[in-house]
């Protein structure tokens, strides 16, 4: 079983995954915000959010 911390630091973000209310490979939202995914943050993000 994997423990998975609630949050990961999206530059200059820390972000908390319980928050996240939709995602797309180079956007994550947290309710009406937006915050974009950069190419060096995506393969990190992905791990964080699977």
């Amino acid at each position: 079983m994997h423990s998975h911390s609630p949050t990961f630091l999206l530059d200059p973000f820390i972000v908390n995954t319980e928050k996240i209310t939709s995602f797309s490979p180079s956007m994550i939202e947290i309710g009406k915000k937006e915050i974009p995914i950069g190419p060096m943050y995506k393969q990190s993000v992905d791990a964080a959010l699977r």
